[in-house]
C-alpha cells in the first residue's frame, strides 16, 4: 500500500466524531484514498522532490560562491590598479605644485621688472621734461615752437562731366 500524504484512518475517525457511522466513515476514507492515491504524491515522492530542489539550491550556492570568489579577485585587482593610478595622480599633483611654485617665482620677478621699468620710464620722462624746460629760450615761459604742416599739392582727377578738378593731398 502506498503511503499517502493524507492519513485516511484519522480522516475516518474525524468523520465518526462528527456523527457519521463507522462503516460509512470507513467507506468514505477508502473512497478518498482510491481517488487521491492516483493523483496525490506520496510522502516519498514529495521528499524526493524536496531533495532535488535542495540539490539544485546546493549547486546554485556553489556557483554563487565561485562567482563571489571571482568578484572578490576582480575587486582586489581593480583596487590595486586604482591604487597605482592614485599614486600617479599624486605624482602629477606634485609636479603641478612645483610648476605653480616656479610660476609664482616668475610672477615675482616680473613684478620687480615691471616696477623697475615703470621707475625707469618715470625717470626718463622726468629727464625729458627737464631737457625740454632747459631748451626754452630766455624770455619765453615754457612755450615751444609749433611747426606748421607742409603745403598740400593738388592731384588732378577725372569727373563724369569731363572737366578736371584738383583735390588736395595730405
Amino acid at each position: 500500500m502506498v503511503e499517502l500524504v493524507i492519513d485516511t484512518l484519522q480522516y475516518a475517525d474525524r468523520l465518526e466524531e462528527a456523527g457519521v457511522g463507522r462503516e460509512q466513515a470507513g467507506a468514505m476514507a477508502r473512497a478518498l484514498e482510491e481517488q487521491l492515491g492516483e493523483r496525490m504524491p506520496t510522502r516519498a515522492e514529495i521528499n524526493e522532490r524536496f531533495n532535488l530542489v535542495d540539490a539544485r539550491f546546493d549547486r546554485m550556492d556553489a556557483r554563487l560562491d565561485r562567482m563571489d570568489t571571482r568578484l572578490e579577485a576582480m575587486d582586489a585587482k581593480f583596487e590595486a590598479k586604482f591604487e597605482g593610478i592614485r599614486h600617479q595622480f599624486e605624482a602629477v599633483d606634485g609636479r603641478f605644485k612645483a610648476i605653480d611654485a616656479r610660476f609664482e617665482a616668475i610672477d615675482g620677478r616680473l613684478r620687480l621688472v615691471t616696477a623697475v621699468m615703470i621707475f625707469g620710464f618715470t625717470l626718463l620722462t622726468a629727464l625729458g621734461l627737464f631737457q625740454s624746460v632747459r631748451s626754452v629760450r630766455p624770455g619765453t615761459v615754457g612755450v615751444t615752437e609749433v611747426q606748421q604742416p607742409a603745403p598740400v599739392s593738388p592731384i588732378p582727377i577725372a569727373t563724369p562731366d569731363a572737366t578736371r578738378t584738383t583735390v588736395p593731398t595730405p
